[in-house]
């Protein structure tokens, strides 16, 4: 690695360093990269550079030089890129990680569509490489369980709203899931919990998820997704995965959310077309709903979209 330098650093991954280290579930290699994300991403689009796939080394080397990482080389397949960095003046790879993840995927968004790449550091090489994919969602493939279900009353075609007694925690809804993902069901769960948590904590290991936050890591485990693009990654993935009618079940936790950043009328009207989808594919819609932490005027439009499922607390 190279001397220490002179860096570019936009004042947007500044501001955003503050609110990553409060994060109480979110570890130091994680505030790192997502920091590094921030980073490269407000870099990318404080230059208004974007490019092409075929063009990504040649507008890399440039962004990157920016941040004091002199030399690295750039490989790309079908599939995946692949980076060594040679000479840097930064040395934690998670920020790194998290940089040229950042920069990658505003390089090569369009004004209609944001790219989301992840990465995972590469092996056998004595220099720093690492690999970068676009993130997706793919179904575990775990063996259906014959027992019955533990909710015969849940129907194909229809949406739900589960009233939980605690914001924090979706145990009635994440239970709904676990259950049928075990039931032969394919399960996506976009949420504001950090997905490593909620897999642990509910035992969540057959279920993809989208983790719904205004910052990322860069993480190849699962997608991220900021919550104001609700009429267009969200939108977009919610009914790609609901087209097929292959027994799916979508769970959104978080609509409170949502609502924050979207405001009410674009998030009924975003559930009134994925209920409209489900009702068509034969699938489920799980949403957890903390009655308490909504107005009470768009509570009572909720339910008029939905199934209750449930007590008000």
């Amino acid at each position: 690695m190279t001397e220490k330098g002179n860096i570019v650093m936009p004042i947007e991954a500044f501001d955003a360093l503050e609110t990553i280290l409060q994060s109480p579930d979110v570890g130091t290699n994680q505030s790192l990269s997502a920091f590094g994300y921030k980073w490269g991403e407000h870099l990318v689009s404080m230059l208004e550079e974007h490019c092409k796939l075929e063009e990504l080394e040649q507008y890399l080397k440039q962004i990157a030089w920016e941040a004091g990482i002199s030399k690295l080389e750039l490989e790309t397949t079908d599939e995946s890129i692949h980076i060594h960095i040679k000479e840097s003046g930064i040395n934690n790879q998670y920020f790194l990680g998290g940089f040229l993840t950042g920069a990658i995927s505003e390089l090569l968004s369009t004004e209609d569509e944001q790219k989301q790449y992840g990465f995972e550091f590469g092996k056998g090489s004595k220099e720093l490489s690492m690999v970068i994919k676009e993130t997706s969602f793919t179904h575990s493939g775990e063996p259906e369980d014959d027992s019955p279900t533990k909710y015969p009353d849940i129907e194909r075609g229809e949406r739900y709203m589960v009233l939980e007694k605690e914001a924090t925690d979706p145990c009635l809804s994440f239970d709904i899931l676990k259950d049928l993902t075990h039931h032969g069901y394919n399960g996506l769960c976009m949420t504001t919990m950090i997905p490593t948590k909620a897999m642990e904590s509910y035992g969540l290991n057959e279920t993809n998820f989208v983790w719904l936050t205004d910052y990322r890591t860069g993480t190849q485990e699962f997608k991220e997704m900021n919550p104001k693009r609700l009429e267009f990654e969200i939108s977009r993935d919610t009914r790609k995965f609901l087209s097929d009618n292959e027994k799916r079940i979508l769970v959104i936790h978080g609509l409170e959310y949502l609502i924050r950043h979207n405001g009410f009328d674009k998030v009924a009207e975003f559930l009134d077309t994925i209920g409209r989808i489900v009702s068509a594919s034969d699938n489920i819609l799980i949403c957890p709903i903390y009655p308490k932490a909504l107005r009470e005027i768009d509570y009572s439009n909720l339910k008029t979209i939905f199934k209750i499922i449930g007590d008000r607390p």
